[in-house]
């Protein structure tokens, strides 16, 4: 098979500077056009845009900051390090949302704003996947706030806790195009059957932009590449307080304009701020630094996830869902076989 390579050939695709910490575990090309530090584990290319960065307290570096390689840290496989590279456009790699919300309305599925299907005070969409290829869609109309610290916010109130929803409609995904368009914050869940790709965007409201809120597992009916999910936020997409404490997600993940991760939060809501196990499966596209475990300067775990395993799909790579963004301008060969 010969085609262009696609965003699903990497673990991860990061447009800033980003730390993987020693909990972790990578299998699969691991990019960023900023610094890397790498203290986890991984099996393939972990490749930095950069030949030297620096690197400030928040990457565990020394204060003001330490002019570090593009690529440093304590991890294994070193030997597939590989820095200056050249940088992945993400401008070239960003989804046109104005051309997916159209063939959604004309080809998939549209969700419109909440006020346009008589919920005034709507405040966003839940869907949650099932087994049977259908999907359950739920209009958010109250959400309890949590208080949370991120890079960008600082510490500022999460709305992201669903206390109130009202049962719109069960949809089945369009088998010739399995592409769902939400004009408005989505919470998504659930088990996927088929290929489908879903995305969160306000093309309406000037400059708002939505988010995606990973409100539990996300899984596939069947592991032989029939199945396949790729979930798109204009800005984050972001893992919430109430998360499992092992977390399973598979598909593709891209927060065009803001940050894949989880908030900071403190022991106040114990247990949930101390989560066990993150699984990826798929790939994580991410404008800014991804994490989704917080560390004290010296290292120790404050919250999040305390153990993180990636594994890039291959499935995804070969047969990705639909409008799922190319990585670069080449074609190559991305599956060959010998036949008798």
């Amino acid at each position: 098979k010969y085609s262009r390579p696609s965003v699903a050939e990497f673990a991860y695709i990061i447009d800033d500077n980003v730390l993987a910490g020693a909990d972790r575990e990578i299998k699969g090309k691991y990019h960023s056009n900023g610094g890397i530090r790498m203290d986890g584990e991984n099996d393939s290319l972990v490749t930095s845009a950069l030949a030297t960065w620096n690197c400030t307290p928040s990457f565990l570096c020394n204060s003001p900051y330490e002019v570090k390689p593009g690529v440093f840290g304590g991890g294994s496989g070193s030997e597939l390090w590989q820095f200056p590279v050249e940088q992945i456009n993400f401008t070239s790699i960003a989804v046109d949302l104005a051309q997916m919300k159209s063939a959604a309305q004309n080809y998939g599925v549209y969700l419109p704003p909440p006020s346009d299907i008589g919920y005034p005070s709507g405040l966003g969409y839940h869907v949650i996947f099932k087994n049977n290829g259908t999907f359950d869609v739920y209009v958010i109309t109250r959400l309890n706030r949590v208080r949370s610290y991120s890079a960008e916010q600082d510490w500022h109130w999460s709305y992201e806790v669903i206390n109130q929803e009202s049962f719109y409609q069960n949809r089945a995904v369009p088998s010739g195009c399995g592409l769902i368009f939400v004009e408005d914050d989505l919470w998504v869940e659930g088990e996927v059957k088929g290929k489908v790709t879903i995305a969160s965007a306000d093309l309406i409201t000037p400059n708002v932009d939505t988010n995606v809120i990973l409100d539990g597992n996300i899984t596939y009916t069947a592991l032989d590449g029939a199945d396949g999910l790729l979930v798109l936020g204009e800005n984050n997409v972001s893992v919430p307080l109430y998360s499992p404490d092992v977390m399973e997600l598979r598909g593709i993940y891209i927060a065009q304009k803001g940050h894949f991760g989880r908030d900071h939060y403190t022991s106040t809501y114990s247990p949930w701020h101390d989560r066990q196990k993150m699984e990826i499966h798929g790939s994580i596209v991410s404008k800014k630094r991804v994490g989704t475990q917080w560390v004290y300067s010296n290292g120790s775990f404050i919250s999040g996830y305390r153990a993180r395993e990636d594994t890039y799909d291959r499935k995804l790579m070969i047969s990705p869902p639909p409008l799922t963004p190319f990585s670069d301008d080449e074609y190559m060969f991305v599956k060959w076989e010998e036949v008798n």
